[in-house]
């Protein structure tokens, strides 16, 4: 039960690190575009780019169709609680 409890909280900790640190403003074209498409393009840029300590970041593929979602901190409470409730 501590092992399923750690899982949820680094996820959620990781959606937040993804949703939360970005100041940019959507375009038109870009808010037309599900969140797992954005998420699988603005991962997918970092393909080779050098990062800190001048190390190379590795090549990666998304699939189109990943389940990510672009949450609020409200709907992973909510989440949580059903997830407490019900076990799924």
């Amino acid at each position: 039960m501590k092992k399923k409890i750690l899982i949820i909280l680094l996820m959620i900790i990781s959606i937040i690190s993804f949703t939360g640190c970005s100041n940019k403003k959507n375009n038109s074209n870009e808010a037309k575009k599900s969140d797992s498409l954005r998420f699988k393009e603005e991962y997918e840029s970092l393909n080779g780019v050098e990062g800190k300590g001048g190390k190379i970041n590795r090549t990666v593929s998304i699939p189109s169709d990943n389940p990510y979602e672009k949450v609020n901190a409200k709907t992973i409470l909510e989440k949580i609680e059903k997830y407490n409730l019900t076990g799924e």
